[in-house]
């Protein structure tokens, strides 16, 4: 029996609409931003959270921390920017972290900060059940 898919020819509409792909993917690649965040050790995550505390009102809505001043510090503590030969450099900035929260969507702000708080709730433990002698 004959392989289907060996027989099987690209349409000249498939060819374009792969090359259409490549080329929106290689533009989409140029103007998009990578940032790489790591987990803090504890005493600098809880001292970054104690020097921005919620105001009154704040920790009345249950908030731990100052959501207006606490995620760029945040951002800019846990970010990691590294050369092309791989070595970590100076990173971002809290001005530089509250520039892109300023300028960004709603949601895309919220991802960003996401994205470093959820570096900070890495478990680290392993959970493999190692058994007894």
């Amino acid at each position: 029996m004959a392989d289907a898919e060996a027989d099987r020819t690209t349409s000249a509409e498939t060819e374009r609409a792969e090359h259409d792909l490549t080329v929106a993917q290689e533009a989409f690649d140029e103007v998009s931003l990578t940032l790489t965040f790591k987990a803090l050790p504890r005493p600098v995550l809880d001292g970054l959270i104690k020097r921005f505390p919620p105001t009154e009102a704040q920790a009345e809505d249950g908030d731990a921390w100052n959501p207006e001043t606490f995620p760029a510090a945040l951002i800019a503590a846990s970010h990691i920017e590294r050369d092309d030969a791989g070595k970590a450099v100076e990173g971002m900035t809290e001005d530089d972290a509250q520039d892109l929260l300023d300028s960004w969507p709603v949601a895309e702000s919220n991802a960003l900060f996401a994205a470093a708080w959820q570096a900070q709730q890495i478990v680290r433990t392993s959970t493999v059940e190692l058994g007894k002698d």
